[in-house]
């Protein structure tokens, strides 16, 4: 047995202990700070996790708003193209149609289904289309043309082969890096109509049918100007019916109408497609005879006097008969014009008058 101080054995483990506590203090004071960091990582993760499965929920009900405004839309844009009255034909860079309104469809006559993917030129007689693709292809290019945008009269082919008239205008649009060209197509058959009988009663004469005095003047100047020109003849014709004025007085102005129409009609009969006929005024008619010399008018004069002369007016007592007297001058070259050789023609008529009506002169060429 032996006797030793505690203290003093102990001593030593004090010492170490001691020691074992500041390490067993870092490494809990570690561990601590470990698990507070793994926590905060793990919170943070967990945040992150919540405001993606957020951002994507939102995300996903952008998309969903947008699919459905997209389709929206395009719903109120068809709509629109197949409530528009005029019709709306879209194309492609490759001049395909892509889309067709339902104006188009009854315009045309195609159906949206046999229509889609076939060329535009099937929608026009073949000397328009190969001009409309020449500007569809300069525009694709990059070039400006000013005469697509503008409202342009072509004419329109439909499914059964008729022709009819119409006005395009042409927008071009970029749509997600495709470029496409909008026609908006107007049928212009009914205006054209009224432009044509607006153009008629403005250059013929109501009661005959043929061309009034400005109408004439202004054709009779064209084959003048054209016939000095090209060095060929060209004869004037003035005619008056004869005794009118006793027509009128005695049967009265129906039947002196209806003179007209019948003196008209008998001159018409005895010229060719290429001369010219109008009134004057009053019974007095005039003829441009292209290609024909003073000769060569008095040869048509005398048929034109016997066409008359068969004439008649049924009426309830009787046949009525008339006769025309006629003035003719052949126009010369410069300086003789239009007016010197209307003078001419109209002295020659007066010639005729005083030789006993019923009969021509034909003035002489100066």
């Amino acid at each position: 047995m032996a006797t030793a101080d505690v203290g003093k054995v102990l001593a030593r483990w004090h010492q170490s202990i001691f020691n074992y506590w500041i390490i067993a203090l870092g490494s809990n004071a570690l561990l601590v700070w470990l698990a507070g960091i793994a926590l905060r990582q793990y919170q943070r993760r967990r945040q992150a996790l919540r405001d993606l499965e957020t951002a994507n929920r939102n995300l996903e009900q952008r998309v969903v708003e947008r699919t459905a405004e997209l389709h929206q839309r395009e719903a109120q844009a068809r709509i629109f193209m197949n409530t528009a009255l005029d019709a709306v034909v879209v194309i492609g860079s490759d001049g395909l149609i892509r889309e067709f309104n339902k104006a188009a469809e009854n315009m045309f006559g195609y159906a949206n289904e046999e229509i889609v993917g076939q060329p535009l030129g099937c929608l026009m007689p073949a000397d328009f289309s190969d001009e409309h693709q020449g500007l569809v292809e300069a525009t694709n290019n990059g070039e400006a043309v000013r005469a697509m945008a503008r409202g342009r009269e072509v004419l329109g082919r439909a499914k059964d082969g008729r022709e009819f008239p119409i006005e395009v205008s042409v927008g071009t649009t970029d749509e997600a890096g495709i470029r496409l060209h909008v026609g908006i197509i107007r049928d212009i058959s009914e205006r054209k109509i009224v432009e044509q009988e607006l153009q008629r009663l403005a250059t013929t004469d109501g009661l005959t049918g043929v061309l009034n005095r400005r109408a004439f003047t202004s054709e009779a100047d064209n084959l003048a100007a054209l016939a000095q020109r090209l060095g060929h003849p060209v004869s004037l014709m003035i005619l008056d019916a004869d005794k009118f004025k006793s027509i009128n007085d005695t049967y009265g102005h129906p039947v002196g109408d209806i003179v007209l129409k019948k003196l008209v009609e008998a001159v018409a009969s005895a010229l060719r497609k290429t001369d010219v006929l109008g009134r004057l005024g009053g019974e007095e008619f005039g003829v441009v005879l292209p290609g024909t010399d003073g000769e060569g008018a008095a040869i048509l004069g005398e048929r034109i006097l016997d066409a008359v002369r068969a004439c008649a007016v049924d009426l309830p007592e009787k046949q009525l008969r008339f006769t025309i007297s006629l003035g003719i001058s052949e126009l010369g070259a410069p300086p003789d014009n239009l007016e010197a050789a209307f003078k001419r023609a109209d002295q020659a008529l007066y010639e005729a008058k005083q030789s006993g009506r019923n009969c021509l002169r034909v003035a002489s060429h100066r």
